[in-house]
């Protein structure tokens, strides 16, 4: 008995023996990735335009600020209802008197007539860099409102000339000019939007 359970035991072993060893088995394969989808478009929130603009002045001045503009109330004044934005400093460096843009938006409590980016120039050496970022503040901000005329606008802008130029639902006006009140040679620059009907306000 003990004979034949060792040699049992003993071709267990030699079969084990015999057996190949285990190949190692190639790694799985990774599923291929899937290309990526294209960068949808900007979605644009006036799909139609300046006149989508004009009609709801509450909406608009949401849609401004949520661009970055920090425009206030829109109060009464004599003839209508104005909102202004706190000044924004372009300068590259620090100063108690930078340039500074201001946003404004005029009209009536039913649409908006007018929007205006107004911007002091008040250190001719840093106009340059100024005139730039205002240029580049109007274009990024007409993308998201998927305005048209914010490209010339911006393109106009470094020329020091006064520009005209109408787009579907809005009349554009780049004009500088001199600025008393800001000191002794120094200019302005305005660059406004108006509702096509309506009278564009004085530079002040």
């Amino acid at each position: 008995m003990r004979v034949r359970v060792a040699l049992g035991v003993a071709l267990f072993g030699l079969l084990a023996a015999c057996k190949p060893a285990a190949q190692p088995q190639p790694p799985a394969a990774s599923p291929t990735p899937t290309a990526s989808p294209s960068a949808s478009p900007i979605p644009v929130v006036f799909e139609k335009g300046w006149p989508e603009f004009w009609r709801d002045p509450a909406h608009a001045i949401d849609v401004l600020n949520r661009t970055g503009a920090r425009i206030g109330d829109y109060r009464p004044r004599a003839g209508g209802r104005v909102a202004e934005s706190l000044p924004t400093a372009l300068d590259l460096k620090a100063t108690d008197r930078p340039n500074a843009v201001t946003i404004f938006v005029r009209g009536s409590k039913a649409r908006l007539d007018t929007l205006e980016y107004r911007l002091d120039l008040r250190q001719p050496d840093q106009s340059e860099t100024a005139i730039k970022s205002v240029g580049e503040m109007i274009v990024n901000a007409f993308r998201v409102l998927g305005l048209p005329g914010g490209r010339d606008a911006a393109a106009a802008l470094p020329t020091g000339n006064d520009w005209t130029m109408s787009v579907a639902g809005a009349d554009i006006q780049v004009r500088r000019a001199p600025a008393p009140d800001l000191g002794a040679g120094l200019d302005r620059i305005t660059v406004t939007f108006t509702r096509p009907g309506a009278s564009a306000p004085a530079n002040s």
